[in-house]
């Protein structure tokens, strides 16, 4: 819950900058950002199985090697999702949206790229405690971020005028 209040703090931050970035940050963060979210934590959640059943077999020694297996393959898969991220413009076009939001949507998927790789390493890491039952840390450190986030989002966007772009680095940067 905690992550999706990261994404969805930086669209009420970019719906104040007016309703061309609303959509615009609307449409890159349930259009194209949730393909690679859904698709890297679905991915990411099978290192959740080999780590439940290699830590219940006592086999420790095998919870970093899929930690790192893991890591690798979703650090591979985004690249594919990079291509997807470069070519939004064109993709939004295709699919009927007009000039003017797919333009905004990609500079805001651009600021997203970073984002692809830190699911990468982020979900395994993850998936590791909690195939352990360890669940608070993942908590805590959500909830920090959050509130590192809001306000990181507030200096890059109203502060230093970064607008999309800043609202979208700065969501990478939090992932």
């Amino acid at each position: 819950m905690l992550n999706n209040l990261v994404a969805m703090s930086t669209q009420i931050f970019c719906g104040h900058l007016g309703n061309l970035e609303l959509a615009a940050v609307s449409l890159g963060n349930t259009g194209i950002q949730v393909f690679a979210y859904g698709l890297m934590l679905g991915m990411g959640s099978a290192t959740e199985t080999l780590c439940g059943q290699a830590y219940g077999a006592q086999k420790y020694d095998m919870l970093g090697v899929y930690l790192q297996r893991s890591a690798v393959i979703l650090t591979a898969t985004g690249i594919p999702l990079m291509v997807i991220y470069i070519f939004s413009k064109q993709i939004l076009l295709l699919l009927g949206e007009s000039s003017a939001i797919a333009s905004a949507a990609a500079i805001f998927v651009f600021g997203l790229i970073p984002q692809i790789f830190a699911y990468a390493v982020n979900f395994p890491i993850q998936k590791l405690p909690q195939a352990q039952s360890i669940i608070s840390p993942s908590a805590y450190i959500s909830a920090a971020t959050l509130v590192v986030h809001v306000l990181l989002s507030w200096v890059a966007i109203f502060k230093l005028g970064w607008g999309l772009l800043g609202a979208s680095l700065v969501l990478s940067l939090s992932w």
